[in-house]
């Protein structure tokens, strides 16, 4: 095996860092947006922010040093890179076809939580249904054909350890190898490249000095266990009704009944209570109001769409 050839244990290393990075961020975003509603225009259009702002981060490594961001945190350089077409390609690899999948499961979680409240298709349409049906066994799929790829390369196999450099790079096969890098490689000419390279510079001088918490953060997200005992609310009991909240001028127009929805005021539809505050009302109203406000309509508290619970009677 070539000493140039990175081992199993940096480049798993570097694709776990390199998604951590988003979940991490989204999360930080999710939480300021649930404590300050000036972030929620950027938590309901994350994915796009972050989009243009991978593309920046990728587009200067790439150009500078043949590499992505956390490839070039690993000291690791993408061989052959010859000429622009390698580095379109790698920013699709790297950035448009995770955004396309995160778009792909976002709209497939919408159809199947639709699904399971209703028991009907998104807008019954058959498109939804293809989608709900056969999507999960297309992901698995990709899954499964990443894990044989992953052990090629660990058994010396295969010399990519990337799905997508095989799709992209079908006879010159992109590969990592192990490198060493000069910042004066190749200077930066335009404004595009002293700008990007400036935001690389930047996030890079944070990002070493914050990738454990960066790891960390990626860590709780994901342990739903360990979000819901830290959200775990005092009260036993539903809170007193607040005073309206400003800028509700519909605040004082909820009624509160054993059976009726605070919202819309009708007899409640596929019943979900809101954890943070016990209040419970029709799924679509709730889930509406929430995707606007985030908190809760009665109280004014903090809450999302993971403090929803369907209530089977």
């Amino acid at each position: 095996m070539s000493t140039n050839r990175p081992s199993i244990f940096v480049v798993w290393s570097e694709d776990l860092l390199h998604r951590s990075i988003r979940r991490a961020l989204k999360f930080m975003i999710k939480f300021l947006s649930s404590n300050n509603s000036k972030f929620h225009n950027l938590e309901q259009n994350f994915d796009e922010y972050f989009l243009v702002f991978d593309l920046i981060l990728q587009w200067s490594h790439l150009y500078r040093y043949q590499t992505s961001f956390t490839e070039y945190y690993f000291s690791l350089k993408r061989s052959p890179f010859y000429n622009r077409s390698d580095l379109f390609k790698s920013l699709l690899q790297l950035c448009l076809v995770p955004y396309a999948m995160e778009k792909l499961d976002n709209y497939y979680e919408k159809i199947h939580e639709h699904y399971l409240i209703t028991n009907h298709y998104l807008n019954d349409d058959d498109q939804n249904k293809f989608i709900h049906q056969y999507y999960p066994f297309v992901r698995k799929s990709v899954q499964l054909l990443r894990l044989l790829i992953w052990l090629s390369y660990a058994t010396g196999g295969d010399h990519s350890h990337c799905p997508w450099f095989i799709l992209f790079w079908p006879t010159n096969r992109m590969t990592l190898v192990n490198s060493k890098f000069n910042d004066d490689e190749i200077p930066v000419t335009n404004f595009l490249s002293k700008l990007s390279y400036i935001m690389s510079n930047i996030f890079s001088i944070t990002f070493r000095s914050s990738a454990f918490i960066i790891q960390f953060l990626d860590y709780w997200n994901t342990r739903t266990d360990l979000r819901q005992m830290f959200n775990v609310q005092q009260q036993q009991t539903p809170p007193d009704l607040l005073p309206p909240i400003s800028g509700d001028n519909h605040q004082n127009n909820f009624k509160l009944s054993s059976n009726l929805c605070p919202i819309c005021g009708q007899k409640r539809q596929n019943e979900t209570a809101l954890t943070s505050s016990g209040y419970i009302f029709c799924y679509n109203c709730i889930h509406s109001y929430l995707m606007k406000n985030h908190r809760c309509p009665i109280t004014g508290f903090p809450s999302d769409f993971e403090q929803l619970v369907r209530i089977f009677s």
